[in-house]
């Protein structure tokens, strides 16, 4: 207690500690802090603290904690051969991996080999390269195989479809000649579209038309994949069928639906089975060779001893051995291969029959032996074999022509009257095919036809009767054999003449895209295209422009132009970018399908035995995987886009999004 009379003295007031560089010599990581004089910073904790209080006693004890001595442990050092590869070090190849897995796939599809190959096939190739750490990891069976095609179709379809939203296409269909169980048939969809590479040709889809394939139920297929894929009736320009009458009938043909979707959509009928029909017609009126092909094959089919038989014949003969061919009824020009070959080894038939007949014991057997050697006995059989085998080639440079790949709308018209005139020559006089046009011709007409020994037979057919009597032919037969080829030539001329669009308006108008005509093409030739598909052009182009673009075009030199015709207006376009929008619509009319071979080899590729493996695979690969795989297959390059997709797919363990 304060005692009275005193006075208090005051307390002395603590000293802070400033920093001091003794610190820094005692423990190296501190130094003065910028903060105050009374801080200390610590390097390798990367803080300040004060040291006001204890000083030096305040720095140990900040050294001594565990974070700090946590943060001061030296760390584990890196070797300098981290630096640098070793045999030995281990590279992820996971994606290496699946780039070979999806090589595999395509490699699979594109040869169309069954997806069953591939259980073996990983095995092979891990025993084969023992030494590779991608062959090592290869694994992929039949499952894997199918899942990872079906990935590699959806971007395929999801890329046609894109193309067909924004520009002008024209779509091809056709039915297949097998008919599954419960009478189904599958209908593809294939497609050619405008690009910025010219045109392109893709599969769609392969869909199946369950029951009766009428043009209903047939177009409800085509219009339910343009509805499920968003894909507009108006860039629609052609629809490419054959000439079945649920195709293109008047009243309830498949086509009649489409116009009611697209009013300005063409209707191109494939001619290639219109020259085919032709052609079987014209046959009729010969000697029945096709019924002796077809009887001849099976004869032989699945008797090994008759086989044998027969080359002891052809032996003896000195004949090269040979096996008969099956004739497909279906496509009509096989027989061209298959009369070949019936001649080559009609004398050793001819034999064999003569033999057969008195070894046979079954009635059945003895009248179907003796049916074919009085077919091989007649002289004027082979004489017509010889002239048919002569006149199916007539029809060569034109089907094959028809056939190709590559956008040839503009050869059509040209190409129809290119076979008519092969056909008149050989049976009408040279002055009544040069005086009038060829399309009016009255084939009928005996007064305009040359005589027998003047119709075109062929060189073969020539030499077999100038040799009557070592053929053992009798001249009375000659009238009959004469009268046969001009029935032939009269029929196959009039049905071409009746059946084909010779007065088509477009058909001729397409000839304004073919570069080597160029002089030849018109103004009304081009108004006539722009507003047939109005699609061509936008809504600020007028066709004032389109024909100032025309006729700086056909002042043009394009002879250094190289490549199919859609190449060479593209081509064009980067030569001369003020014609870019002529150009476009060009290539845009070449999407035109001028024949229905893009669906015919659909069909080739495809499986066709009608087991369920065969049809589960056919299922599998029901989307045009053929040009995705064709490219990984030959390029070996897997898009950035795919593999991230598919990466997704195979890693996921989500049920629904492997289904999807």
């Amino acid at each position: 207690m304060k005692r009275s009379g005193e006075t208090l003295k005051s307390e002395p007031m603590s000293k802070k500690q400033k920093f001091k560089k003794e610190y820094s010599k005692l423990f190296p990581c501190l130094i003065e802090s910028r903060i105050s004089p009374y801080h200390v910073r610590c390097l390798i904790c990367e803080l300040d603290f004060q040291c006001s209080a204890g000083g030096k006693f305040d720095c140990s004890r900040h050294v001594n904690t565990v974070n700090h001595k946590q943060k001061a442990r030296p760390r584990d050092c890196v070797p300098m051969t981290t630096f640098f590869s070793s045999s030995n070090k281990k590279v992820d190849k996971s994606k290496d991996v699946m780039a070979a897995e999806l090589i595999m796939c395509s490699f699979v599809v594109h040869h169309n080999i069954s997806f069953s190959a591939m259980d073996t096939l990983s095995e092979c190739i891990r025993q084969s390269f023992g030494d590779s750490a991608i062959a090592a990891g290869f694994k992929c069976a039949r499952t894997k195989a199918s899942c990872l095609v079906k990935e590699m179709t959806s971007s395929e379809i999801e890329r046609l479809a894109a193309l067909m939203r924004s520009r002008p296409f024209s779509v091809s269909t056709d039915g297949s000649n097998d008919t599954a169980a419960g009478g189904s048939k599958d209908y593809p969809l294939v497609v050619r579209v405008s690009t910025e590479n010219g045109v392109e040709t893709g599969l769609l889809s392969l869909r199946i038309c369950e029951g009766q394939s009428t043009g209903k139920n047939i177009f409800e297929l085509l219009a339910g994949d343009f509805e499920c894929l968003s894909i507009p009736w108006e860039n629609c320009l052609s629809l490419g069928t054959d000439n079945a009458p649920n195709m293109v009938g008047h009243k309830s043909g498949m086509f009649v639906f489409a116009q009611e979707k697209h009013h300005n959509i063409f209707k191109s009928g494939c001619m290639l089975h219109l020259v085919h029909i032709a052609a079987r017609k014209g046959a009729a009126h010969l000697a029945p060779l096709e019924e002796a092909l077809v009887d001849v094959f099976y004869y032989f089919k699945k008797s090994a001893t008759r086989q044998s038989d027969l080359k002891a014949f052809q032996d003896l003969l000195n004949i090269e051995r040979t096996k008969c061919l099956k004739h497909v009824a279906t496509r009509w020009l096989s027989i061209q291969s298959c009369v070949d070959r019936l001649l080559h080894n009609w004398d050793a038939l001819k034999a064999y029959f003569t033999s057969e007949k008195s070894r046979q014991k079954s009635p059945l057997g003895t009248a179907k032996a003796d049916s074919l050697l009085q077919f091989l006995r007649s002289p004027t059989n082979r004489l017509f074999g010889h002239f048919l085998l002569y006149a199916i080639k007539l029809f060569d440079s034109v089907l094959i022509r028809l056939q190709a790949a590559e956008p040839l709308i503009h050869q059509l018209l040209p190409s129809m009257e290119e076979l008519l005139k092969i056909i008149l020559t050989k049976f009408i006089k040279p002055e009544a095919i040069m005086k009038d046009d060829v399309t009016k011709i009255n084939v009928k007409d005996p007064s305009i036809q040359k005589q027998d020994e003047d119709l075109g037979i062929g060189t073969a057919a020539l030499s077999f009767i100038e040799e009557a009597e070592k053929n053992h032919l009798r001249a009375k037969r000659l009238p009959h054999f004469y009268n046969g080829v001009r029935s032939f030539f009269q029929e196959v001329a009039s049905y071409l003449l009746k059946s084909l669009p010779w007065e088509d308006r477009l058909l001729k108008s397409v000839s304004v895209v073919d570069m080597e005509k160029k002089s030849e093409a018109t103004p009304s030739d081009l108004i006539y295209v722009m507003k047939r598909f109005p699609t061509l052009m936008t809504a600020e182009d007028t066709l004032d422009q389109f024909l100032d673009m025309f006729d700086l075009y056909k002042i043009t030199d394009v002879s250094s132009l190289s490549g199919t015709l859609d190449k060479k207006w593209l081509q064009l376009s980067i030569k001369i970018p003020s014609l870019a929008k002529l150009c476009k619509a060009m290539i845009s009319v070449l999407t035109i399908p001028h024949s229905s071979a893009a669906c015919e080899r659909v069909f080739s590729m495809a499986c066709q035995n009608g087991s369920a493996n065969n049809e589960a695979e056919k299922s599998i690969a029901e989307i045009n995987v053929r040009r995705n795989a064709s490219i990984i297959a030959t390029n070996r390059k897997v898009g950035k886009e795919q593999a991230r997709r598919i990466n997704i797919f195979m890693s996921s363990t989500d049920l629904n999004q492997v289904i999807k």
